[in-house]
């Protein structure tokens, strides 16, 4: 629509894996083992995020994409895989038959050697056993010895993050298990899409997986944000294959666990945490196998590594008049005379606007909605004069929708102060124009309490508060400028599609 675009360049850190797997531990234990060794909303936060390492050559595509999805939860802007020969053999098994595309040599693109990463970080994955996660953060994991026999309510395999290998698999647990039960509606599996759901079909997995008491619900978002018919109810625990454990979020007063297909499929015996290592010494590897190459096995085209090829565009030659300058200025200028709404570190959209109410679309139903299970007096506090956020670190981690920012917006919240944003819901932020600034000051924070007299100087880039003045960091140009027009969308359609040049010129 517009032509171009604009993003901040993101800092970057690579994560490189280093020892072997054996097989059925995968994607989802080692993402999960990163998360709990590093940390959610830490040295990932507002960064990208690559995957490196001797080890990364065994990871499969549908390993790799549970690894590259999970890095939201990471903290991550993205998650980046170096296409390599394991990416070549899945993409040409894809293709049909007659694509020419699929015999001719891959381009790729590598790191520099000397890519200036802002950090690096070493992951050992020998005798790396499967991995839970506990309520309610997906890096508050532990082995899966540690939690063997805790007594389970309900087991979910499904969400986006649960891949095609990842439902073969558990199907075939279930299968080495010999388990026949009646069907429960707290056992649940939804495939990824249809082609998946054919494929279990195909592969006679659909029947393992009823027969062992699990009901096979369409592909679509279910359990995972508690939007399907049936939710986890308060004080149960299930056990996911899910990507997000928070508070609530399988169903209001839900205690989620977070594990592979593989470890939900295994506690499907005595519906209790249970290591599914001795079922996955059992299952026919090369079933397993036979099953997810049935797409048209064939030569893996040569990888080539070349570089990008990188055409700068002019600068904007189209200046903002002096007087659109002007009234941009003035939109900027008020001062915000509110009290406090106080918050800490990594609060994040799930709990902002909960994923039940993300179909709303009028800007007062959502912010009716807003904190709706975590603080429900929120919008009432708003109405009665507290309209400014205060956050810590990480303020609008996890999910990346734009609900969050109206839902604030609708509720009446007219800026936001914090020392640090989830990179995409920063750029929601903008798009939406709701004010935000970044003050890393320690007494601010300290003097900044709930119900506090506070005023924002959004012009002057000032946060005032018991007396004392803070200075919050000036944001790039052309945030400035967008917050100015009032969004992304009134730019647009102040500017057209020279919208960029012009705010930027």
């Amino acid at each position: 629509v517009l032509g171009s675009s604009w993003i901040q360049v993101p800092e970057a850190i690579a994560i490189e894996y280093a020892g072997t797997l054996p097989f059925g531990i995968a994607g989802k234990d080692v993402i999960l083992r990163t998360l709990g060794l590093l940390g959610r909303n830490t040295v990932a936060m507002e960064r990208s995020v690559e995957y490196r390492g001797e080890a990364v050559r065994q990871l499969s595509t549908d390993s790799r994409f549970a690894i590259a999805n999970m890095t939201a939860e990471f903290g991550g802007l993205n998650g980046i895989f170096e296409a390599d020969e394991v990416t070549a053999a899945w993409l040409a098994g894809r293709a049909h038959e007659d694509d020419p595309l699929a015999v001719q040599p891959m381009r790729a693109f590598r790191a520099d050697d000397d890519a200036p990463y802002a950090r690096k970080f070493q992951v050992d994955l020998a005798q790396l056993e499967p991995q839970v996660a506990v309520p309610f953060s997906p890096d508050n994991v532990k082995g899966v010895t540690e939690l063997a026999g805790t007594e389970l309510q309900g087991l979910f395999i499904g969400a986006c993050t649960t891949t095609e290998e990842e439902l073969v698999l558990g199907a075939l647990v279930l299968d080495a298990a010999g388990l026949s039960r009646p069907a429960n509606d707290k056992q649940i599996v939804v495939p990824g899409d249809l082609a998946i759901q054919e494929n279990l079909r195909r592969a006679g997995l659909w029947t393992v997986y009823e027969r062992a008491g699990f009901r096979v619900d369409p592909p679509g978002c279910s359990m995972c944000l508690a939007v399907a018919s049936r939710k986890a109810g308060r004080g149960e625990k299930w056990l996911s294959s899910q990507n997000r454990n928070f508070e609530n979020r399988m169903g209001d007063g839900s205690l989620a666990h977070l594990g592979s297909a593989a470890t939900v499929a295994a506690s499907a015996q005595a519906m209790k945490i249970t290591d599914p290592r001795s079922l996955l010494a059992r299952v026919d590897q090369e079933k397993f196998r036979r099953i997810l190459g049935e797409r048209r096995p064939r030569r893996a085209p040569e990888v080539r590594v070349v570089e990008p090829e990188i055409h700068l565009a002019p600068a904007g030659a189209t200046p903002i008049s002096a007087k659109e300058a002007r009234a941009a200025d003035r939109r900027q200028a008020g001062t915000i005379r509110s009290r406090v709404q106080r918050f800490g570190d990594n609060v994040d959209t799930d709990a902002i606007i909960p994923g039940q109410f993300c179909h709303l679309t009028a800007l007062p139903e959502l912010g009716a909605k807003a904190f709706h299970f975590v603080r429900p007096d929120f919008v009432q506090k708003v109405r009665e004069g507290a309209q400014v956020v205060v956050a810590g670190e990480g303020w609008g981690s996890g999910s990346s929708r734009e609900q969050a920012v109206l839902a604030l917006k609708g509720a009446g919240i007219q800026a936001i102060v914090a020392k640090s944003y989830a990179f995409i819901h920063k750029r929601n932020l903008v798009n939406e124009a709701l004010p935000f600034l970044v003050v890393q000051d320690a007494r601010f924070y300290e003097l900044a309490k709930e119900g506090e007299e506070i005023e924002v100087d959004l012009a002057a880039g000032i946060v005032r508060v018991a007396g004392q003045e803070f200075a919050a960091e000036e944001p790039s140009r052309i945030i400035q400028a967008l917050v100015g027009e009032g969004g992304i969308v009134p730019a647009i359609q102040h500017h057209g599609t020279t919208v960029f040049e012009r705010l930027t010129g």
